[in-house]
């Protein structure tokens, strides 16, 4: 299928839709219940720890390969929490931007948004 806009992409129904060859054998609530359930499963797991310092990120079974550890040293974990926070906050603002560009844009993709702000110069 082809799209003309980044944001077109999602708007494809999954029921029939094919993958790397392979038919996806879930439609959309079935996808839905599946994420809410995992990622539920997690929150709740996360959130049963009654210690404040064990339930938050990174640590524990969110940190497979002990980064953050509590036999590392803790300045280098208050960095790598510091930095995951500061990551996220980023991320958020770069998505309100690819939302805000296409709300003003009418639709136009990132390279005709540039093309168009070029020209007007």
């Amino acid at each position: 299928m082809h799209t003309s806009c980044r944001y077109d992409a999602g708007k494809v129904e999954l029921d029939g839709a094919v993958y790397a060859g392979f038919s996806l054998p879930f439609n959309m609530t079935q996808l839905l219940w599946i994420e809410a359930v995992l990622v539920g499963g997690a929150e709740v797991y996360r959130n049963s720890q009654l210690d404040p310092e064990t339930r938050l990120y990174p640590g524990g079974a969110f940190d497979p390969l002990n980064f953050a550890s509590p036999e590392q040293d803790p300045e280098k974990v208050f960095k790598l929490k510091t930095a995951e926070i500061k990551h996220g906050r980023l991320a958020m603002v770069a998505f309100l931007g690819f939302a805000t560009q296409a709300f003003y844009n009418d639709g136009a993709g990132a390279f005709a948004s540039a093309i168009r702000f070029t020209d007007a110069l």
